[in-house]
């Protein structure tokens, strides 16, 4: 049985109102080691067929999800080769890349969407998170839950 993921991209568009594109369903074909501390992942579409039309190129950075769960973890990525039936995406030794099927368990439920995303965001980066938004939005409870869940993962 295929695991399928997801890679999400910041050109284009998936959805109506989503300011991401992405391509919906992928396997993951391969794995080997890459250049400076990198692992190179090869994903294609289902079944050998050419991936949907995208607008993903060499050198951009992507972000990849399992599929099946309500909250997902999406680990980022740099796009090293692409073809019309594949993506090959480079990622850091340290990514929580097999995190992509552990899931969080937020210690403040009333999060809304952005914060949890903010939240799984911060905690897959290897050094710095920048939170910006307006006044009143909910930064400063974003990194609050940012500091525990590092804080119970010993980050």
């Amino acid at each position: 049985m295929n695991k399928f993921f997801s890679c999400r991209y910041h050109r284009g568009n998936c959805d109506k109102g989503s300011r991401y594109g992405c391509i919906p369903t992928l396997v993951l074909q391969g794995k080997c080691e890459g250049l400076y501390g990198c692992i190179k992942f090869t994903f294609a579409a289902l079944d050998g067929q050419p991936l949907p039309g995208h607008k993903i190129s060499r050198g951009d950075v992507v972000a990849i999800r399992s599929l099946g769960s309500k909250v997902h973890l999406h680990t980022p990525g740099t796009v090293t080769g692409v073809d019309s039936s594949s993506l090959s995406i480079a990622l850091d030794r340290d990514s929580n890349f097999s995190g992509l099927n552990t899931y969080i368990s937020f210690f403040n439920i009333g999060l809304n969407l952005h914060q949890q995303e903010a939240v799984k965001f911060a905690l897959l980066q290897k050094e710095i998170t920048i939170i910006h938004g307006p006044p009143g939005t909910g930064k400063t409870t974003t990194i609050v839950e940012c500091i525990l869940q590092a804080v119970t993962q010993k980050n």
